[in-house]
């Protein structure tokens, strides 16, 4: 409102943004924003298209799409004391094209490391059905 241009001809570019023919530092714009209250921050949510699951009947699209993959662990155990020791473990995951392979490779041996904390240090009880019972963190100890 301040600069009366339309939407078209505001770039925000590294550091700076043009306003028209008009260039301003980032922070001199956030500046102005917040002397004048004027609110920066937006909220909003993403509904992934063609997903739709029937829990009674076990059919339908739960995810938009899946990932694929295995991992193998070579560990020594201990059968006196229970003390384990992971030798070694393999990852295969399928990732498709990676936009930024550090963080897909992240992502995949963070998923591995969760997943071996909870099977090796969390405490599994099942109920007299056989139903896990701790299968979230809201849930075990």
């Amino acid at each position: 409102e301040k600069y009366q241009v339309p939407r078209d001809q505001v770039l925000f570019l590294p550091n700076r943004v043009r306003i028209g023919n008009q260039e301003i530092p980032f922070g001199d714009l956030v500046k102005q924003a917040y002397m004048a209250r004027i609110q920066l921050s937006a909220a909003g949510f993403y509904k992934t298209p063609k997903i739709h699951w029937n829990r009674d009947k076990g059919e339908g699209r739960p995810f938009y799409y899946f990932a694929y993959g295995a991992s193998c662990s070579e560990v020594s155990v201990d059968t006196l004391t229970g003390e384990y020791v992971v030798e070694r473990t393999d990852i295969l995951h399928e990732t498709g094209r990676s936009l930024n392979r550090a963080i897909d490779l992240g992502q995949v041996e963070g998923g591995f490391i969760q997943g071996m904390g909870w099977l090796t240090t969390e405490e599994l009880w099942w109920d007299d059905k056989g139903r896990l019972r701790t299968h979230a963190p809201s849930t075990y100890k």
